[in-house]
């Protein structure tokens, strides 16, 4: 079984911590950032640190994000995408994996092994 194969049976989650609130540009996304060891005064004084990281999407971005419930594998996404858009599987592929992806880095989601 190939990597991509093995991509497409996983299964995203959404990182639980996440607050997620509906705006006219689509959905922000807030995730609690864990407070260092040195993020503290007087540091913070002269550079103030943020508590969270915020990342917008937009209304494809939010979709995509709605279906990271546990329940949709990767490939079911990636169909659905491709149906909605009229897009080749290989198109839609590449898309959603580069977006779960950035969303996996920014520590929205987390991207689980299916089952065989």
């Amino acid at each position: 079984m190939s990597a991509k194969d093995e991509m497409l049976r996983a299964i995203p989650h959404q990182n639980r911590a996440a607050t997620l609130e509906e705006n006219s540009r689509g959905v922000l996304v807030t995730i609690p950032l864990k407070k260092r060891w040195w993020a503290r005064a007087p540091l913070t004084w002269i550079f103030p640190l943020s508590s969270a990281r915020r990342v917008q999407l937009d209304a494809m971005g939010a979709w995509v994000l709605s279906q990271c419930d546990g329940r949709h594998r990767v490939e079911d996404v990636v169909r659905q995408m491709m149906e909605k858009h009229k897009l080749s599987f290989q198109e839609s592929r590449a898309a959603v994996l580069q977006f779960m992806q950035m969303l996996t880095e920014r520590g929205i989601i987390a991207v689980l092994p299916g089952k065989k």
